[in-house]
């Protein structure tokens, strides 16, 4: 399986983010991390790839909120799928974004499951 392929994560929450950046990296994904939503729109305008985009879908302390940076990845960066996930229950924008709760991510129950639906999805 092709690994060091490029992860995009927009998440403002630090301690979340270091624990799914030390989980991506060890799977040998390259991730680059963005803590807010003018960052993550920023780096997506620049014309910068990535595989997948990992979307904070309620961003906390940003102008920017998740569903303008999934947009916008969709427009500059169509190939790459987009994960949404919030650590509240929120139903899918229309369908064009994976949409996963928080935990599905981070916690170790579900860990393993959801390293194999990235690697399958990033095949």
């Amino acid at each position: 399986m092709e690994k060091n392929k490029t992860i995009l994560l927009v998440e403002d929450h630090d301690i979340s983010a270091r624990s799914l950046v030390r989980i991506l990296e060890k799977r040998e994904y390259f991730v680059f991390r963005c803590e807010n939503g003018m960052e993550a729109l920023d780096y997506i305008r620049e014309g910068n790839k990535y595989d997948l985009a990992i979307v904070d879908s309620s961003l906390s302390n940003s102008i920017v909120q998740g569903g303008e940076i999934m947009m916008e990845s969709k427009i500059k960066n169509p190939s790459a799928p987009v994960i949404s996930f919030s650590a509240y229950n929120h139903r899918p924008d229309n369908g064009n974004y994976i949409v996963m709760p928080k935990s599905m991510l981070i916690d170790s129950a579900n860990k393993e499951k959801f390293l194999k639906f990235l690697d399958d999805l990033l095949r």
